[in-house]
């Protein structure tokens, strides 16, 4: 009788172990319910934090950030759900953040382009997603 293999966390959960912490990369060759603690690290704030890999994939929205929440997966991102706003964000002046690691709702103020004048300007995405604000303070508005 073989035994059976082992299934890993990175065969079962790809996401998760994306947000491992480097040192931590180890981890992606344990069983997914083991109790074995690992650091992750947030793609948001890069916050490292050491929780059970259990723990994490037993969550249903992934990652639970003790520093900035929850950290969204892409079904639930601002890119998934808001295409139409993400044209605006901004590629540079938000480096960490991607639209991939935030929410429609979150009140993060970042960085977007108008789409009068392409000229920077800040404003949080609920804000930009709610009211659909696609132009900077500096741009009349419609007639």
């Amino acid at each position: 009788m073989t035994p059976k293999p082992k299934i890993t966390l990175a065969e079962v959960d790809l996401e998760s172990v994306g947000r491992l912490h480097p040192n931590s990369k180890h981890a992606a060759f344990w069983t997914p319910r083991t109790g074995k603690s690992a650091h992750w690290q947030c793609p948001r704030c890069r916050h490292t934090w050491p929780e059970a890999v259990k723990t994490i994939t037993a969550r249903k929205q992934g990652l639970r950030c003790p520093r900035c929440g929850i950290v969204p997966r892409r079904t639930y991102s601002l890119a998934a759900r808001r295409p139409d706003v993400v044209v605006a964000w901004h590629p540079t002046l938000n480096t960490p953040l991607t639209p991939d690691l935030v929410r429609a709702g979150d009140t993060i103020s970042v960085w977007w382009n108008c789409t009068t004048c392409a000229r920077p300007y800040q404003r949080t995405i609920r804000l930009r997603c709610a009211r659909s604000f696609p132009r900077c303070r500096a741009c009349p508005p419609p007639r």
